[in-house]
């Protein structure tokens, strides 16, 4: 572009383009941990213990947008006038984030011995933060959106990962041999391995919100995510089951606008952020594996193991999250699940 094509702060004419820039003086992120354990052993092989685990998240990465606030949007023509005229969206990244951890663990555990070994624990936590991102998708966090850019401390609330309760177990057995001078029998029924794993977990926290267009911008920042008011039976909904979440655990009539009538208002709702549960997670892994003793394979023999896996062994329905936007048709549901029983089977050779 020539000189003259641009405005007096270095935009283009006649459009609002999106930039964006880390602040100057951004800082690294870090995490602080802390840990004390109490631990007993008893019998042969037995140990029991209990711990509490601290952590917090110090100057966390936030990439927002700072060119709106609120009452930015005119709630009749829907237009968006910008505190920074020249641009569109200005995201900026600073470390406005921030989160902290408290946990209890309480567990029983067997060392190997005998032909088995067995590890149950259970924990307890939680997890806060301002900004936040569903498991297994940590780089999302520092995008999150964010319902006042100039009032972050607003959100804090449960984080996404946050798993209250949470109990797993886990085993593994070396089959005995059985005692007897039949040969082919030694063979077909010695050498088997039986192990599982299995974990039961609450649901992690939603956010019910609204993302409809201009007409639900709530707060009139020409961001179109906001927050209703709290509904008649407050911040929880307990003792939800399966099927509850299949048929709708929620209408979105049970949730008012902030707003007294249909239009933008310029406020956002006392709900908050994450106050709520998704269903619950239950799974039972299982595999059973047999060694068998290949002795013309090498000079010094080899072991053929075949094993088969069971993902899921109950074929239980553990259910996404539902559906918390309240300008979709599904909200309140959910609508998919997680995997479903799969069996593997393999086999290896070890010399």
């Amino acid at each position: 572009m020539s000189p003259g094509q641009f405005n007096e702060r270095g935009g283009p004419l006649g459009a609002q383009v999106d930039i964006g820039g880390p602040a100057p003086g951004l800082k690294q992120a870090y995490a602080e941990n802390w840990f004390l354990g109490v631990q007993r052993s008893f019998g042969r092989s037995w140990i029991v213990e209990a711990d509490y685990t601290g952590s917090t998240g110090v100057h966390l990465y936030s990439i927002i947008d700072r060119n709106r606030v609120v009452g930015d949007r005119d709630p009749v023509t829907f237009v968006v006038t910008r505190p920074n005229t020249f641009f569109g969206r200005i995201n900026y990244a600073d470390n406005s984030n921030h989160s902290s951890f408290n946990g209890g663990t309480f567990l029983v555990r067997k060392r190997f011995d005998a032909g088995y070994s067995f590890q149950a624990a259970f924990t307890k936590g939680k997890t806060m933060d301002l900004m936040g991102a569903a498991p297994g998708c940590n780089k999302c966090s520092e995008n999150a959106n964010v319902f006042d850019a100039y009032n972050i401390s607003f959100q804090r609330g449960l984080s996404d990962q946050d798993v209250s309760k949470q109990l797993s177990f886990n085993f593994n057995w070396d089959i005995p041999k059985p005692k007897t001078d039949n040969a082919f029998v030694a063979r077909t029924l010695g050498g088997w391995e039986l192990s599982s794993l299995a974990s039961f977990q609450s649901g992690t926290p939603q956010t019910v919100f609204i993302a409809g267009g201009p007409a639900t911008d709530y707060n009139l920042d020409g961001n179109t995510y906001d927050l209703p008011n709290t509904p008649s039976f407050g911040h929880t909904k307990t003792g939800l089951s399966r099927s509850d979440y299949i048929k709708g655990v929620f209408s979105a009539s049970d949730f008012p606008s902030p707003c007294p009538t249909a239009v933008p208002c310029g406020v956002e709702g006392n709900l908050g952020r994450n106050t709520f549960r998704g269903p619950g997670f239950a799974q039972v892994d299982l595999s059973l594996a047999k060694n068998n003793r290949l002795p013309w394979f090498s000079s010094e023999g080899a072991n053929l193991q075949i094993r088969g896996e069971f993902f899921n062994l109950l074929n239980r329905v553990n259910l996404t999250n539902w559906v918390t936007n309240l300008a979709d048709g599904k909200f309140g549901k959910a609508v998919g699940s997680r995997q479903a029983r799969t069996i593997r089977l393999s086999a290896r050779i070890t010399f």
